[in-house]
């Protein structure tokens, strides 16, 4: 969030005269969710639900925008005073996250951190790690937090245990890729490939690609991108011929 310039944090970001890429960050998904889950904590459940419902039924199959559906909200289901305790306007057209972000605490996910730096220090070993018993999300936790200064015998082993490189659920497998790319554990470089050329989801190609040209692994990329461009969306190819600066000279792709 911090990396975006303010007026890119906000929910409803202006993109006249701009790339509509330039839209397809996380502030919908991560600050969106939370807004939600504010309005879902401060007006209950039960009446959060009732909203929602009489929001799809009458709007289904229609367009809708960010001023209509404020406009509905407050209309529907939120007082003067809960719009004040929301905060609404500092959610929707302010930068940053609003003082009254929820709270999210899992028990769960603080084992996971907690394994997580064991392991990092030697003190707890892959094969002690509930690798199976993990949820998709607690793997993803565990593998996306690997610090820097992580050796690569470590990510072998880890990899031998578990057999990341092989992991079949795409969030996983991005994880481990990406963290391969960082620390260049070229063992994962086939399946990199492989991932890359056959999945072609924005939210995986371009930190992929990123995270390999951050690390000076260029030459690398552009092998990868010449077989796996042709198969991209318009948007995909755009946002990674702007990570390896191919805009000016794309037709030699």
């Amino acid at each position: 969030l911090k990396a975006l310039p303010p007026a890119d944090q906000v929910l409803h970001i202006d993109l006249t005269g701009r790339n509509p890429d330039d839209g397809m960050t996380d502030i919908a998904y991560v600050k969106g969710y939370f807004f939600l889950r504010l309005i879902e904590e401060t007006v209950g459940r039960e009446a959060f639900d009732r909203f929602l419902r009489g929001y799809f039924d009458q709007h289904r199959f229609q367009v809708m925008d960010t001023e209509r559906f404020v406009s509905y909200l407050r209309k529907e289901l939120v007082t003067d005073a809960l719009d004040q305790q929301i905060q609404i306007d500092a959610w929707v057209y302010g930068p940053g996250l609003p003082s009254n972000i929820p709270s999210v605490n899992s028990d769960r996910l603080q084992q996971v951190v907690a394994l997580r730096m064991q392991w990092e220090s030697g003190l707890t070993g892959p094969q002690e790690l509930p690798w199976n018993r993990w949820t998709y999300q607690e793997q993803y936790r565990f593998i996306s937090n690997i610090g820097a200064g992580v050796q690569m015998p470590q990510l072998a082993e880890l990899d031998k245990v578990w057999r990341l490189t092989e992991a079949g659920n795409n969030e996983v497998a991005f994880a481990w890729l990406n963290q391969s790319v960082r620390h260049r554990y070229t063992p994962a470089y086939d399946r990199l490939g492989t991932f890359l050329e056959n999945v072609g989801r924005r939210k995986f190609v371009a930190p992929l690609f990123t995270a390999l040209g951050e690390t000076g692994q260029q030459e690398t990329a552009q092998r990868i991108y010449q077989k796996t461009r042709s198969g991209y969306h318009s948007v995909t190819i755009n946002t990674v011929d702007g990570i390896l600066g191919l805009h000016q000279d794309t037709d030699r792709h």
